[in-house]
């Protein structure tokens, strides 16, 4: 199938398997956004790679392919969240991409969602990539939870060696991003604070930590305080802490916190005005209860709080 599309920006393509060579858009001088759900042989379809700037895909190994040949992407989107609905892929993973390290020097923006089903991709796309101009990542996770004392140590060295793989992955790829959001997150803080130390221009960081296994507490928190001697992200100006188990708790860390970020030691120049707080927690009380952050809203900070819905 050939087709001159000259007005085409956008193109959806879900076939399933592909046998044979599927020759479209091979004249689409306006396409630079596609979204290839449930192919597995992207080889087999024609499509000008090079101009592309924005791709959804649900398959790591198609991933490896289009950050291969797209060079120019801006905008990765991989969702593999429903994976385990569909039909199971042919073939196994590096049937098409033999070599699938990857160097890509040009995208900015990488968003996925991830199945615990797949949370061996996982670690193997992140131990794969390296992206040195990403300013925007965002991550959702979705690992298993057991009572199983065997099933527990699995999935906790499942964790350890994510915790491993993102360590790298932030040490070569996260060294200018901006923007960070991480949603359900099954490692400790202090994993997370490990990998933050790379990542010092960061001026949004989202974050919500996986109940069932760790929460928010003093520990991140005192690292975000400025006026400690070793600190993290002297550029954050959006902090956003969910899945809090009670605000009130971690009322003093969380106020010095605010308090060296908006009353800036001269000393700090490279920090920045922090600007907007969002506080979300399952039991949420009335703003009156937290006095000691009502100062800061009168001084400019922007404190939203949310009710949140426990994982």
């Amino acid at each position: 199938m050939k087709a001159r599309l000259q007005s085409l920006k956008r193109l959806d393509l879900s076939f399933g398997y592909i046998t044979g060579t599927v020759n479209f858009c091979e004249v689409a001088p306006r396409l630079t956004e596609v979204k290839l759900m449930g192919i597995y042989r992207p080889v087999t379809i024609s499509l000008p790679w090079e101009q592309l700037r924005v791709c959804t895909l649900d398959d790591t190994e198609v991933a490896f392919y289009v950050l291969q040949h797209a060079k120019n992407l801006w905008r990765l989107h991989l969702d593999l969240s429903n994976l385990s609905e569909g039909p199971p892929r042919p073939g196994g993973l590096m049937t098409l991409s033999p070599n699938p390290f990857t160097r890509h020097l040009g995208l900015n923006v990488l968003i996925m969602e991830w199945s615990f089903m797949d949370h061996w991709e996982l670690n193997f796309f992140f131990f794969s990539v390296t992206l040195p101009a990403l300013r925007i990542l965002k991550v959702r996770f979705d690992y298993p939870y057991s009572t199983d004392i065997d099933e527990r140590a699995s999935i906790a060295d499942d964790r350890d060696e994510l915790d491993d793989t993102l360590r790298k992955f932030f040490q070569q790829s996260c060294a200018h991003l901006e923007t960070l959001e991480l949603i359900d997150i099954p490692f400790s803080q202090f994993a997370l604070i490990r990998h933050l130390k790379y990542s010092p221009s960061l001026s949004s960081l989202d974050i919500r930590f996986d109940s069932r296994w760790y929460t928010i507490d003093k520990t991140l928190l005192c690292e975000l305080d400025v006026n400690r001697p070793w600190h993290l992200l002297p550029r954050l100006r959006s902090l956003s802490l969910r899945g809090l188990v009670n605000i009130v708790s971690i009322g003093e860390p969380l106020g010095a916190l605010i308090a060296s970020r908006r009353h800036i030691n001269p000393e700090h120049h490279e920090v920045a005005l922090l600007e907007n707080l969002t506080l979300e927690c399952d039991f949420l009380q009335p703003e009156s209860e937290y006095p000691q952050f009502q100062q800061f809203v009168s001084e400019g900070l922007n404190i939203t709080y949310e009710t949140g819905v426990g994982t």
